[in-house]
């Protein structure tokens, strides 16, 4: 069984700087790409790197039903999930999954960096937003031990929660809070890494 399959959600481009990540398939990680139509140099990087593109007969569910999906794909355990726009640091998964070894945590969320924070005032106006989200408000809810959300990327899914919990489900824009409470509800708790980023490119 494999211990780590990483989910890196409708992307387009497929830079090097995610094959330092998710590249040679060791421990038993692997990675699914969703919905991309590869370039022959993106070909390449994947099979130089044993990544494992994985494109859905239909794109039905949206993102949900991809994350639903790529786990019918994998026998893992644990399921990390980075959307295409996000560049994850090496070494995430090494400290993500510490977090999930304590009984009962079925969720681990990575704080939200920023590449280009300072390309424009949207830019800037967005990342004071999701700063205080990240910062103040999921750090306090875990903190103070209240519910908090999976925000849908840089975070990590132990399969047995999703699974208790009724799985993703596409019956809401919101599946990533959605599956979120339900876990919750089901008794699992989710951790919040605090000095973890995860930077990624604003819209402009």
């Amino acid at each position: 069984m494999r211990l780590v399959s990483v989910l890196r959600l409708r992307a387009r481009t497929l830079r090097s700087r995610t094959f330092r990540l998710q590249g040679g398939n060791r421990r038993g990680r692997t990675t699914w790409v969703w919905d991309v139509r590869l370039t022959d140099r993106e070909g390449r990087l994947c099979a130089v790197s044993r990544v494992t593109v994985a494109v859905r007969p239909a794109r039905s569910g949206y993102k949900a039903g991809a994350l639903a999906h790529g786990m019918t794909l994998s026998d893992s355990e644990l399921f990390a999930v980075f959307d295409a726009d996000f560049l994850p640091p090496n070494d995430i998964l090494t400290k993500m999954v510490p977090h999930l070894a304590a009984a009962g945590v079925g969720m681990v969320q990575a704080r939200w960096g920023h590449l280009n924070r300072e390309q424009s005032l949207l830019t800037r106006v967005q990342a004071i937003y999701l700063d205080g989200h990240f910062a103040i408000e999921s750090a306090a809810r875990h903190l103070g031990r209240r519910f908090f959300n999976f925000n849908g990327t840089a975070g990590m899914w132990r399969r047995s929660a999703i699974e208790e919990a009724g799985g993703w489900s596409a019956a809401t824009l919101t599946e990533d809070l959605d599956l979120s409470y339900r876990a919750q509800l089901a008794g699992w708790r989710g951790t919040f890494i605090v000095p973890m980023y995860s930077p990624f490119r604003s819209n402009t």
